[in-house]
């Protein structure tokens, strides 16, 4: 499907004002396992970042700051 047949309304999924602007999720990913051992997030990170993009057509993630947008061939483009 392309980005422009797609639209989601996050302030009326989450009951906002229309006058809203600016659009931000936080997603928690914990940097170590149940038993309290270090795990790499890298991949987590990436997952969200894919979710995102299909879903809001771009992210933001911060610290460091990355962020990406859905190319006309329906890739993510990082920079």
């Amino acid at each position: 499907m392309a980005a422009e047949e797609r639209e989601l309304d996050l302030a009326a999924a989450l009951g906002a004002e229309r006058e809203a602007s600016t659009q931000v999720l936080s997603v928690y990913v914990p940097n170590k396992n149940r038993h309290g051992r270090p795990i790499s997030t890298r991949p987590w990170i990436r997952e969200a970042q894919e979710i995102l993009t299909r879903i809001g057509e771009g992210y933001t993630t911060t610290p460091p700051h990355d962020g990406g947008w859905e190319s006309e061939g329906g890739t993510v483009r990082r920079e």
